[in-house]
């Protein structure tokens, strides 16, 4: 799910990929045609008309080995689709992939193989014509990635035997540094969890960064943001928080970035908020949220949603807050 503009969004459920265009009060279906939602792989909407999602193709008697991406691609917000591929095989089990768009031609795809001992752990597909050709490009790792320019973007690689990396490439993805901040001295002892940077322009930026115990209950678990002023080549901590409740590996926060001022993540069953990038922050119990939360967003300092977690069969009940997360109600896609 994500909220991309104070009244467009988007959830993808086990029925349909659903789009809202008032802020979650009404829904509308904008599955691809010809293939179901338990099909779709990843979306992203990179604004309230453009729009890509991506499905693995069926295997047949003659590549009973290989995966051929099925791609599509909107310009009016889900109502209609064009259809093409990735122009390429995966010789490998597709696991996880991940869509990221700087503007409406320029965007990356990432996907992690599976069951296949011949195949490099993730591939990274590039396009520079909004989808309708793809080109193979360097993975160093394998995790989120995000891009703040054509040229400069972030691989979060969180593999749990080195702990987590954040890298950087200025070339667009055919090179890669790494830029990971180090760990606080609160958080001796713990592994970092990265997430990739909110860039706010070509110099500042912020970045979410959670410590997981790793099975021991003497190291300290909590987050830390920081802020980058150089472009993310050196971070500096703005918030750094400890937590009191047992921290899992593996299980990040759930976080937003809004902008260069407004942050949210939820600690403890609580949410807890900055209005002035850091310098100032506010915790209080938020109405109406469960205190398991897989993942929460925010577009300004009073809009926002979450995925919050009920009951033992782990149903996502999508809730929507617009007091800054004081209040939830939740919203059926």
């Amino acid at each position: 799910m994500k909220l991309v503009t104070p009244q467009f969004g988007w959830a993808l459920t086990t029925d349909r990929l659903a789009v809202t265009r008032d802020a979650g009060t009404t829904w509308a279906t904008a599955t691809p045609p010809g293939i179901t939602a338990a099909q779709l792989a990843t979306v992203f909407f990179l604004d309230a008309s453009h729009g890509w999602a991506v499905a693995p193709g069926a295997r047949t008697l003659t590549t009973p080995v290989g995966t051929e991406l099925q791609l599509f691609r909107t310009s009016d917000g889900g109502t209609t689709w064009t259809r093409t591929t990735a122009g390429r095989t995966l010789w490998g089990s597709p696991g996880s992939m991940l869509f990221t768009f700087f503007d409406q031609q320029h965007g990356w795809l990432e996907i992690a193989l599976e069951g296949s001992p011949l195949a490099a752990p993730s591939q990274l597909l590039a396009t520079d014509d909004g989808g309708a050709t793809w080109r193979a490009m360097p993975m160093i790792g394998r995790g989120a990635i995000r891009f703040s320019s054509t040229k400069v973007g972030w691989l979060a690689s969180n593999g749990y035997a080195r702990g987590g990396r954040l890298l950087r490439t200025v070339d667009g993805g055919v090179s890669w540094t790494d830029v990971s901040p180090a760990i606080p001295t609160s958080h001796s002892g713990t592994r970092a969890l990265f997430t990739t940077p909110r860039m706010f322009d070509l110099n500042t930026g912020a970045l979410f960064v959670s410590y997981s115990q790793d099975h021991s209950p003497s190291t300290a678990p909590g987050f830390s943001f920081f802020v980058t002023r150089d472009g993310g080549a050196t971070w500096s901590i703005a918030i750094d928080e400890v937590s009191s409740a047992p921290f899992v590996a593996d299980a990040p926060h759930a976080f937003a970035i809004a902008d260069a001022n407004h942050w949210a993540v939820i600690i403890d069953g609580q949410l807890k908020t900055t209005a002035d990038g850091g310098r100032s922050t506010r915790r209080a119990t938020a109405v109406g949220l469960s205190a398991t939360v897989a993942g929460v967003d925010f577009v300004s300092g009073s809009l926002g949603w979450a995925l919050s977690i009920t009951g033992t069969t782990a149903i996502g009940q999508l809730l929507r807050t617009t007091d800054g997360g004081a209040t939830w109600t939740p919203v059926a896609p």
